[in-house]
């Protein structure tokens, strides 16, 4: 989902083309399509209330999954990528950003009230190289690129340099975030 449409603005300041969102949540869709409906470059928001949904097949020539297919529930996780595709046009692409090699172990947290454990941003599953290129070629798209990398780059102080040394050396190839480009096959 756009949530309140950060990309989508930026994408808009970038004047690279025709921009829509969807989102499941009708508050982020009001927000997004009252938000920027005076953008000559703003079509419009969907509300996603199930799948299939309204957006016409073939609509789109990208499609961008931005930290969102970690959180897929099971019996979320094929129709959710059949709708990708089904909404891309033929050669069309998908650009997907996920946590790289997430140990979900790691962030788990407690309810205080019953005692439930969960991830403390409800990740489900975790993706490397590997699995997100085989996910996506099982759903007829060509990976074009995917690679671990690291999306944030911070100020140039000293204390930020003393950081980047020791972590480089206390956690070798470390790239928190892997980004899949894919060409829809179908």
């Amino acid at each position: 989902g756009c949530g309140n449409g950060y990309l989508i603005r930026y994408l808009l300041e970038k004047n690279v083309g025709k921009i829509s969102g969807c989102d499941v949540t009708q508050s982020s869709v009001d927000y997004v399509n009252n938000a920027f409906q005076e953008s000559p470059n703003f079509e419009k928001c969907f509300h996603i209330q199930k799948i299939p949904s309204t957006i016409p097949s073939n609509y789109f020539d990208i499609v961008f999954f931005i930290e969102t297919i970690e959180h897929l529930l099971d019996h979320y996780f094929e129709p959710t990528i059949k709708e990708i595709g089904r909404v891309l046009k033929p050669g069309g692409y998908i650009i997907v950003t996920t946590p790289h090699a997430e140990d979900l172990t790691k962030s788990k947290v407690i309810c205080p009230d019953c005692g439930a454990m969960f991830h403390r941003m409800q990740h489900i599953r975790s993706f490397n190289v590997k699995t997100v290129n085989d996910v996506f070629s099982s759903f007829k798209f060509k990976s074009v690129y995917c690679e671990a990398v690291t999306f944030v780059e911070k100020k140039k102080t000293f204390r930020n340099k003393i950081k980047k040394i020791f972590k480089k050396y206390l956690y070798p190839e470390t790239n928190p975030h892997l980004i899949f480009i894919g060409k829809n096959q179908k």
